[in-house]
C-alpha cells in the first residue's frame, strides 16, 4: 500500500481560516502509479497556467 498525504481536519481548519487574497485553490485528481506521474505534472502546470490567466483577467496578479 502506498501512502498518500490527506489533509487532516487541523490542516484544513487552517486553510479554511486564511483571508488573503487573492487566494487560489486547485483541486485535481492524482494517482499513486509512477507511470501517470507525468501526466499528473502536466495536468497541474496547466491548471496553474489557468489560475495565472484568470488572476490576470480580473488584475488580481
Amino acid at each position: 500500500m502506498l501512502h498518500v498525504d490527506i489533509p487532516g481536519q487541523a490542516e484544513i481548519a487552517r486553510l479554511n481560516a486564511v483571508r488573503a487574497t487573492p487566494a487560489v485553490s486547485i483541486y485535481m485528481p492524482t494517482t499513486p502509479l509512477t507511470q501517470e506521474a507525468q501526466q499528473d505534472r502536466i495536468r497541474l502546470k496547466n491548471l496553474l497556467r489557468e489560475a495565472v490567466s484568470q488572476m490576470e483577467a480580473a488584475d488580481t496578479a
